[in-house]
């Protein structure tokens, strides 16, 4: 009901220019505005104590970065996850690598970035591949993809940079990772090819990523991190912003148990299930690979 009525009367009431200056919980300032649903979750519900979107997602990831080391986000979007982890260890000297090839929300993560003091967040508009170059980046509206869209035309295409992840830590210094967060509308089995040197190294970073599809049923990004030695789960996120579940214990389940009936989901990869317990990510059923 949230969606149904929202979106349509935001974006009629609303010029598409519109924007206004959000304080998440956390402190963090964010544009809110009708541009899609995050911005609008960011407009009317950023300041919600159990947060506004993707509220577990974000708590794990917040929980993991919290042990330091550099972090890399990928479809970086207008910043919702990259700058709070940014602001959050720029006291332990991690930085935060953002990667957003789509010029809307290119342009929108740096109008937010310039409202954090977030030093430590090095935003590229690039895209993450299994290789650099460049390819076709398809829009529709303000959705973007590497992969040309199953369901109606796209409005237009341009050129977009692509860049491993290996070959892009190479050249900036980044030894390892603590974190590899990707949200890139089905490129996500590329950039993860992208970035085996560092998921095959001994400090691996933890990942999590979206898969898309309705079912972790062959899911081939989770496929290929089982084959890494990467244990894979199913975080069960709250979409609806139960009020009711905002200092509930974070919880984890096999990936076998994602409901088959959703469009999308998270799913958290780590090499050490066990370090899960010092991120307070308690892990429920029975844990398995891909």
């Amino acid at each position: 009901m949230r969606q149904a009525v929202i979106g349509p009367i935001t974006t009629y009431l609303l010029p598409a220019t519109y924007r206004t200056i959000v304080t998440l919980n956390d402190g963090t300032r964010l544009y809110g505005s009708s541009l899609d649903v995050v911005t609008r979750m960011i407009l009317y519900f950023g300041g919600a104590k159990g947060g506004c979107w993707e509220p577990r997602t974000a708590r794990i990831a917040s929980a993991i970065a919290a042990r330091g080391g550099d972090i890399v986000v990928g479809g970086a979007h207008v910043g919702f996850f990259a700058i709070p982890l940014a602001r959050s260890t720029a006291g332990v000297g991690a930085r935060v690598f953002a990667f957003e090839p789509a010029p809307v929300m290119f342009e929108e993560l740096v109008r937010n970035r310039s409202l954090n003091d977030v030093p430590n967040l090095i935003v590229e508009r690039q895209a993450l591949s299994d290789s650099s170059g460049t390819s076709t980046l398809y829009l529709q509206g303000v959705r973007s993809s590497l992969h040309q869209p199953t369901k109606g035309p796209a409005d237009q295409c341009e050129r977009v940079t692509l860049v491993s992840i290996d070959h892009y830590a190479a050249q900036h210094g980044i030894a390892s990772l603590s974190l590899l967060l990707l949200d890139i509308e089905g490129a996500e089995l590329a950039a993860l090819r992208g970035a085996e040197g560092l998921l095959r190294s001994q400090n691996a970073p933890d990942v999590l990523f979206e898969i898309i599809g309705g079912s972790s049923a062959g899911a081939p990004a989770a496929e290929y991190l089982a084959t890494l030695g990467f244990t894979v789960y199913y975080v069960d996120d709250d979409y609806d912003l139960a009020l009711r579940e905002v200092d509930a214990p974070l919880r984890v389940r096999p990936l076998s148990d994602a409901p088959a009936g959703h469009r999308y989901f998270n799913a958290l990869a780590t090499r050490w299930p066990a370090r899960l317990a010092s991120a307070d990510v308690i892990v429920e059923g029975r844990p398995s690979a891909a």
